[in-house]
This record gives C-alpha cells, structure tokens and sequence, in this order.
C-alpha cells in the first residue's frame, strides 16, 4: 500500500550568474528540502558555504554546466549523475576543458550544456528522483532542441518519483518542442498560469531591454516546473530572489510504498 503523507519542497532558480546566491536572496526559499540553481557562477566551495548558510548541503555541482543541487542534510542521496547534452566546440578543446572535474575545483565556466541528477531517500523513507537542466537560447533551435530531448532520454530509465526543473529557455513560453518533450517523456508540468518568470527590467544586457522598440516583450516563462510518477503537486509558488529569474517553489506529496 502507499503512503500519501510526505511532502517535499522543490524550488528552482536561476541565480543570474551567482548574484542570488551572494546577495542573500535565496533565503526566500531556504526552507526548501531541494534547491536545483542554474547560473552558479562561482567555485563549488564558496556555493557549499552559502547554501550551509541556509541549512543545505550541496551534494552535486557542476561548475562547467553552471548548475547546482542542494538538499537538506536530513536526506540522502542514494546516487547521482552529470549528464553532457552539448559537447565542447573547438575553442573549448583547445584551452584543455573536456567537461572534467578539473573545472569544478576552480571557477565557474560555462563550457557547454547538461543536466544534474541526484537520487534521494527521503528523511521518511520516499525515493525521489531530482534534476535540473539549462538548455542553451531559444534562438539556437537546433541545439537547444537536441538538448531538451538528450536530458529526456538520459531520464529515460528513472522509475522513482521525478522532478526535473530549471531555466528552461523557452520563450515567450513552452512551444510545440516543449510540448513534444514533455509528452514523450510522461512529464506533467505544474500550472504557472500566464505570469513571466522572467524580468527583462532586472537584466544586465541593455540589448534585450531594446527588444521592446521593436515590439517584441522580452519577458517570459522561461523557467518550468516538471514531474512524473507518484508524486503530486499541491502548492506552487513565484518566489523573488532579488534576479532577473523568480524562483518557483512547488510543494509535492510523495506517495510512499509501506509494508501493510
């Protein structure tokens, strides 16, 4: 029989190059059992400070990919991947980077596209799947739809409960690829409504506050919540974290196998 009972708090956000992180703002979502951060810009024992700072343990990083997992200590991570979608270029080979680890213990440099995934057993005992992903710009069709359907395929043989979240680059939201994705790989999406996640306002780039001239909104729901399996979402939220990016912040139910 299962057990409905645990909940879990999975929060997304794009950290605009780190500067949520220094800036405190991730203390509007410190009460989350998972943090899945995109955009961390700095090296992975400055990021481990910061989240210990809010009661969280990082226990995956991927400095090359710029993203990020942290959990509550309370959980335990059971197993872990870092998955390539977009493979170096040859200036990236040439200046000796080939997605290794070397990268991780130095600074943050964003030399290709991936996807973090982090297996969790649950302070009650759930199994749980996490992951998170930053595909490339909506512009670079090709590119980016070869990575939303790799980091689909790299999940394909997840049979816990799954989130996969992140900055998902689809603007001015999810389109017919998304769709296709999402479809494919059984994945649900929680409701955001109509509202942006993301704030052209709050953006260092003066060229995409420049779009508007020209009749085109930047702004958009760049960022998604995604699930499948034996979990429920039951309370979503847009969090402001001080960035260009609003956290979302959606409170699960995990339905639990027990021995009867």
């Amino acid at each position: 029989m299962y057990n409905p009972s645990e909940q879990i708090t999975v929060t997304t956000a794009n950290t605009q190059m780190g500067k949520a992180i220094r800036s405190g703002g991730l203390q509007a979502v410190a009460n989350s059992d998972v943090l899945l951060l995109q955009e961390v810009q700095m090296p992975p024992n400055e990021l481990a400070e910061h989240v210990k700072e809010l009661g969280l343990l990082a226990v995956s990083i991927a400095g090359h990919f710029g993203l990020a997992i942290a959990i509550k200590p309370e959980h335990k991570v059971t197993d872990s991947k870092k998955v390539t979608l977009q493979k170096q270029g040859p200036l990236g080979r040439a200046i000796g980077f080939h997605g290794s680890e070397r990268w991780d213990d130095t600074k943050f440099r964003l030399r290709g596209r991936g996807l973090l995934v982090v297996a969790l057993k649950t302070a009650k005992g759930s199994h749980v799947t996490v992951a998170t992903t930053h595909p490339t710009v909506p512009i670079k069709f090709l590119s980016r739809r070869k990575q939303i359907n790799a980091a689909a395929d790299a999940l394909a043989d997840v049979t816990d409960p799954l989130v996969l979240a992140g900055d998902m680059n689809h603007w001015p939201g999810p389109g017919r690829l998304d769709r296709k994705m999402r479809g494919n790989a059984h994945l649900a999406a929680v409701n955001l409504g109509t509202v942006p996640t993301f704030d052209v306002a709050r953006n260092n780039y003066a060229w995409l506050g420049k779009l508007s001239q020209i009749g085109l909104n930047p702004n958009g729901q760049l960022d998604a919540m995604l699930y499948r399996g034996a979990i429920h979402p039951n309370h979503t939220e847009l969090v402001d974290i001080s960035t260009d990016h609003q956290a979302i912040s959606t409170t699960f139910t995990l339905a639990r196998l027990v021995l009867a």
